[in-house]
């Protein structure tokens, strides 16, 4: 009760000036995109959201926007589910966006090119399953451009079929699937990618096209800067440096690219 013991041993010690950590956040950036990422969802009925905007040079986050939000000068008044970090600790089945690493392996392997055509058929059937473009052909014939901009599931299938489950599986691996990204933050989650030995008739109609696959928006922002950056992935960082009592700032080390 605050009550001191008599005769009892007392020690005050002074405080001393702690280390302080320089961010890579630009702070206009973040209030402006967590600005923009609720008045979107409110007007929506989807439940959670995230927003991440990253240097692909560098991997620097400078912002990262999660919905629902809280009140941070004010945290005792908010949900724990509000607390939570969406970018790096929610995991999405990240569909269309996905196709991006299948034919980013294609073109890698040197099973399709840029200017290949494709012959796309109505529908392709894999394990039972039919799978089918979300809307009908101009023409049958594509160039891998125009799967990419039409974001063509049966054209994605085929270029998958070309490149094999190994080496797909391979290149979600090395583009950071089912991975932490290392960024510190806690409730981090490594999300799923299945090796092939696991995937069944489906799986290979399903996975080229982020089905089945299991990614943070972080992991799949981090996907597109290293498209973004050459093919050279960079690890997404948020600590610049750390500051010591005099000022001076330590710089963060930092992965070597890959």
């Amino acid at each position: 009760g605050g009550q001191e013991i008599p005769n009892g041993y007392r020690r005050t010690v002074p405080a001393r000036p702690g280390s302080d950590v320089a961010l890579t956040v630009d702070r206009d950036l973040q209030f402006e995109v967590q600005r923009v990422l609720s008045t979107r969802m409110r007007g929506l009925t989807g439940g959670i959201a995230s927003a991440v905007v990253m240097d692909p040079r560098t991997g620097e986050i400078l912002a990262m926007a999660s919905y629902p939000t809280y009140d941070a000068a004010d945290p005792g008044r908010s949900k724990p589910r509000q607390r939570i970090d969406m970018a790096t600790a929610t995991l999405v089945e990240p569909g269309s966006v996905h196709k991006a690493i299948t034919l980013s392996a294609g073109l890698q392997e040197n099973v399709i090119e840029a200017d290949s055509v494709l012959t796309l058929p109505q529908t392709i059937t894999k394990g039972g399953v039919t799978y089918r473009d979300t809307h009908s052909h101009e023409s049958p014939r594509y160039r891998l451009m125009g799967i990419l901009a039409q974001s063509s599931n049966i054209g994605t299938i085929m270029v998958a079929d070309k490149l094999g489950a190994k080496r797909l599986y391979d290149y979600q691996r090395r583009f950071g699937l089912g991975a932490r990204t290392g960024l510190g933050l806690p409730g981090e989650t490594a999300g799923m990618v299945q090796p092939p030995k696991n995937w069944s008739g489906p799986s290979y109609g399903g996975i080229p096209i982020g089905l089945g696959v299991a990614a943070t928006p972080l992991q799949m922002t981090s996907v597109y800067a290293t498209i973004a950056n050459d093919g050279v992935r960079v690890t997404p960082t948020l600590v610049r440096g750390t500051i010591d009592a005099g000022g001076t700032m330590t710089p963060t080390d930092r992965s070597a690219p890959r």
